[in-house]
């Protein structure tokens, strides 16, 4: 203090006593217990309503200050009993070091208890997600908007492959474009295709990294904007891109896992942060407490934190650009009151889960070994668990049922990670409904391993008939008049968005299905086979009136005269068989032969085998 001069920036200025100055009330309790007063208002010429007002912020930012507090071993009561994450620490340091004598730190305070009241709401909306289903979330939302994500390593090769190909200032279409990129991949990534090349230009066009230049009855030319023409910049633009489509979709994702998802690794966390920094504007904290009440409209809410929506909406009212000399003690009192409440209930709320994961740890040590307990052991550790054992059948029954009917599910269906179940849905749906108290496990007949048995029979029967679902044949459905004109005019409207061309003539790809396929979703870039085999163009499907049009009727005709000369053998052949071998004079035995003969005989076309195996499998 000597040199009358900052040290940092060589500023002069006056000597003065430096007992004259307030001392920093919210940092001198980080350093010792005892809180003194005695030069905290010295600067300060106010009326008694200020110093109330100021009385009451100095004690809401020494309580929020004690959060930086480490936790003493010695003394239980000088800390806190939990662990703010790092953001919350930095925004928490950002509002203590604020002088709020001076307009510009009362200023500055206003600001920060703004930014830690959104972030404590980005906490607790983390909380309440489902952790295990994040990323299918994300990259669910990803597909939804025509993008698609490949992983860290391929996604990047693709974008430097783009990158390579438009860095120049070249102009390409999508077609040749994608082209380029699938045949340098296709060496050391054979899974990639031109679809989902495709999608990835996708994401980048939704980014607005292309000049686009339409052309007369031509693809359109894409060109790289320059300040996209390094590997930096477009991957920057590329992660910021799925980010905004995991806010809009709701998907909140802290910077560690966004680093994981995007690199497979945890070194771009500031890049991550920094993005989600920048794509935040004022109407970010609004859309995220809708988010947070939605969240917990969806659980039982045990700790009220719907009841902080009011001190929630005042920080989110705060104005980020308030003016330094326009902050007054009264308005500073109320952001801080309400910032105190937001940030105790997410310690009550973190606290509740700490004692959870406490006794989810302790519940793993009863079971542990837990079948010597039952045999009656005499040990001391046998004897221990069986006490334990009854203790969690009293206060935790429902974990009990969880494990139990989880380790029937398994012995009766198999192993599975997924919880679309259809009979594990029905149980959730149901579950608030049941009476835990007065269960009885159902007895289940002898007969059940004989008819699973014959089930999981029939289902592999028709696992091994997919390629009825390729590619290249569902577009067969769209003549099937028995199929539903809505289904037929999605899978119209999608064969329509396809680009013709020259499609190789190959053994198709079997697809994957699950619960949740629909016929439109066996739609793919070879579905265009049949018309350019046809020679028809696709113009037809994308008219409203697309199964009156003539090329519809053309082909239609044509292909009703074709016979399903693959499954004309194999029923035929189990006709035989079933006639040699299983004759009976049941008639609906003879019923069930008559009409799989009239199909042999070509009386049903090849496309409506398809939505008869889609019916069988629905």
């Amino acid at each position: 203090m000597h040199r009358k001069q900052c040290p940092l920036d060589a500023t002069p200025f006056q000597q003065e006593d430096i007992d004259s100055f307030p001392t920093n009330q919210a940092l001198l309790l980080l350093v010792t217990e005892n809180k003194t007063e005695e030069n905290s208002t010295k600067a300060l010429q106010n009326g008694d309503d200020c110093k109330n007002d100021e009385k009451v912020v100095s004690t809401c930012i020494g309580e929020l200050a004690l959060y930086l507090k480490p936790l003493s071993s010695g003394n239980q009561k000088t800390g806190n009993s939990i662990t703010l994450s790092r953001p919350m620490q930095r925004k928490l340091v950002a509002l203590v070091h604020c002088q709020l004598v001076e307009p510009v730190g009362r200023a500055r305070a206003l600001r920060a208890a703004r930014s830690l009241g959104e972030r404590t709401c980005t906490e607790l909306i983390l909380q309440h997600q489902n952790q295990q289903q994040l990323s299918s979330m994300l990259w669910a939302a990803v597909r939804t908007r025509g993008c698609q994500f490949l992983g860290p390593a391929m996604q990047e090769a693709a974008l430097k492959y783009i990158l390579l190909s438009l860095e120049q200032g070249e102009a390409l279409s999508r077609k040749v474009l994608v082209l380029y990129v699938v045949q340098q991949l296709e060496p050391h990534f054979p899974q990639a295709s031109k679809t989902s090349i495709g999608h990835v230009v996708q994401l980048l066009y939704r980014a607005s990294c292309f000049k686009v230049a339409k052309r007369n009855d031509e693809s359109s030319l894409m060109q790289l904007k320059e300040e996209y023409r390094t590997y930096e910049a477009l991957r920057r633009e590329h992660d910021a891109q799925i980010v905004n489509m995991a806010q809009e979709a709701g998907i909140r994702i802290p910077p560690d896992q966004w680093s994981q998802l995007l690199y497979g690794d945890t070194a771009h966390k500031s890049h991550m942060q920094s993005i989600i920094d920048r794509l935040q504007t004022p109407a970010s904290f609004t859309q995220s407490i809708q988010e947070l009440m939605i969240a917990l409209s969806r659980t039982e809410d045990t700790h009220n934190l719907s009841g902080l929506s009011n001190d929630f909406n005042t920080l989110a009212a705060i104005n980020p650009a308030t003016e330094d000399s326009s902050v007054t003690w009264s308005q500073l009192k109320i952001a801080l009151i309400a910032l105190r409440n937001v940030v105790k209930g997410l310690e009550r709320f973190l606290q509740a889960k700490a004692k959870v994961k406490g006794l989810t740890e302790h519940t793993a040590g009863c079971l542990h070994d837990s079948c010597n307990a039952w045999r009656g052991s005499q040990g001391g550790s046998s004897v221990s668990r069986r006490e334990e054992w009854n203790v969690l059948r009293q206060n935790q029954p429902a974990l009990i049922s969880e494990l139990v009917v989880g380790a029937a599910f398994t012995e009766l269906f198999g192993e599975t990670k997924s919880p679309e179940v259809t009979l594990f849905k029905v149980l959730k749906t149901s579950w608030d409904s049941l009476d835990l108290d007065s269960f009885i496990f159902p007895v289940i007949p002898p007969s059940y391993q004989r008819e699973k048995e014959d089930l999981l029979s029939f289902i592999n029967s028709l696992l091994r008939h997919t390629w009825y679902l390729t590619e290249d044949l569902i577009p067969l459905v769209l003549f099937d008049d028995q199929l539903s004109l809505q289904t037929r005019t999605l899978i119209a409207q999608r064969i329509a968005q396809l680009s013709s061309g020259w499609v190789e003539i190959r053994k198709p790809t079997l697809p994957s299905i699950s619960q949740k396929s629909e016929l439109v979703d066996f739609v793919g870039e070879r579905s265009t086979l049949l018309f350019d085999l046809l020679k028809t163009p696709l113009d037809f499907l994308s008219k409203p009136d697309w199964n009156e049009q003539p090329e519809y009727v053309t082909l239609g005709t044509a292909l009703k005269n074709l016979s399903p000369i693959n499954d004309s053998c194999e029923r035929a052949l189990g006709l035989v068989t079933r006639l040699n071998t299983k004759i009976t004079r049941d008639e609906d035995s003879f019923q069930d032969s008559y009409k799989w003969w009239k199909l042999i005989r070509g009386k049903s076309s090849s496309f409506k085998l398809i939505r008869i195996f889609w019916e069988s499998i629905r």
